[in-house]
């Protein structure tokens, strides 16, 4: 074969070869762009989906509480698992601790109904309607925490009477706050279980015990409406106490 020949031989394979080799990268190229343009949503589909859930999980837990009692031998009885938080008012009295002040406002229960904006139980024979009303603030200033103390709620005679303290969470309380909630607010040692009774007309579990502190006294404590209520009955029965409890509305 001639020179000139050859040369036209081997041109033609290299021109065949760099064209097939530029169809190749064009095929990959548009099988890489079809690859981006499917796999893309795909994805962005995905983390949407993690950041929604992630989000969704975060505000649950944010706007839930629970609680429990921890007992002498080990016990530990969750009184609530999932409770939320209350909407106080922003216009809700603050009360502050001071020297010459124990930081409590004296209401009736119409007056913190009012100032709350919810309902609160009540016994309608109840010896006396004066509530001691606390607030805790969150450290930017905002109520964090409230309690409510009834210490005459009923009295049968001077040794023979009922107390309540109830506590509620508002939202955005401070961590401090939610984890007292979560250790248990009752801080009395020596505390044994004596029954978990269920309650169809508060739709709640009522949780019996009782303490070192005082021989006498039977202690029972249950949520409803995201409420924390805290009974503290001397020489009274566990039945005298529920039946007290199944009577508030």
């Amino acid at each position: 074969m001639k020179r000139e020949n050859i040369s036209k031989a081997v041109g033609n394979i290299n021109t065949k070869y760099i064209v097939e080799a530029e169809n190749y990268s064009s095929v990959k190229k548009v099988f890489s762009i079809k690859t981006f343009f499917i796999k893309a949503p795909v994805a962005a589909c995905l983390i949407l989906c993690l950041l929604v859930g992630t989000v969704a999980y975060a505000a649950y837990g944010a706007y839930q509480w629970s609680s429990s009692i921890l007992f002498e031998d080990g016990t530990k009885v969750e009184i609530v698992e999932n409770a939320f938080f209350k909407n106080i008012p922003e216009s809700a009295p603050k009360t502050e601790r001071t020297e010459d002040n124990i930081g409590t406002i004296t209401m009736t229960h119409d007056e913190v109904e009012k100032v709350l904006g919810f309902n609160i139980l009540n016994y309608e024979n109840a010896t006396s309607d004066t509530i001691g009303y606390t607030t805790y603030q969150n450290d930017e200033g905002t109520i964090g925490r409230i309690d409510l103390w009834r210490a005459n709620f009923l009295k049968i005679s001077e040794t023979k009477y009922m107390t309540l303290h109830i506590s509620m969470l508002n939202k955005g309380a401070d961590k401090g706050y939610v984890s007292a909630f979560e250790e248990g607010t009752d801080a009395a040692g020596g505390k044994v279980l004596e029954n978990i009774v269920l309650n169809n007309s508060l739709n709640t579990k009522i949780i019996v015990y009782k303490s070192g502190s005082h021989d006498n006294k039977i202690s029972m404590t249950f949520v409803c409406d995201d409420i924390l209520y805290q009974f503290g009955g001397y020489d009274f029965t566990e039945s005298e106490m529920i039946s007290v409890i199944e009577q508030m509305k």
